[in-house]
């Protein structure tokens, strides 16, 4: 029987299995986490040539603890984006890799820094 009209079907979207549809989900948050990986290491790159500029030699102690927190924070933020992509390839088609659960939450304090 047929819903009435204006009610909204209890068929999903995609005609996919729970499975299917993780293992999809978990696709895109590694090509997602992908792309923003890049933009941190050229933040990384930006920071290490600062450092060898005669400008930043100049510059007080404040200004180098500012830099040497940022660049920390970076490295931190290029390191948990690069763990959920570098363990997916690792374990990818064993039986682990079905227990992904935890991984979506590697890739979420790495925007934040």
């Amino acid at each position: 029987m047929a819903p009435p009209a204006g009610t909204p079907s209890r068929r999903p979207a995609r005609d996919e299995t729970p499975a299917e549809r993780y293992d999809r989900n978990f696709s895109e948050l590694l090509q997602e986490l992908r792309v923003v990986q890049t933009g941190t290491q050229v933040l990384f790159a930006f920071l290490l040539s600062i450092a060898f500029t005669q400008v930043f030699q100049r510059q007080d102690q404040q200004l180098h603890a500012v830099y040497v927190v940022t660049l920390l924070l970076t490295v931190l933020a290029t390191g948990l984006l690069v763990a959920p992509a570098a363990y997916h390839r690792q374990h990818f088609r064993r039986a682990a890799s079905r227990r992904r659960s935890w991984r979506s939450a590697i890739g979420s304090p790495g925007p934040a820094c």
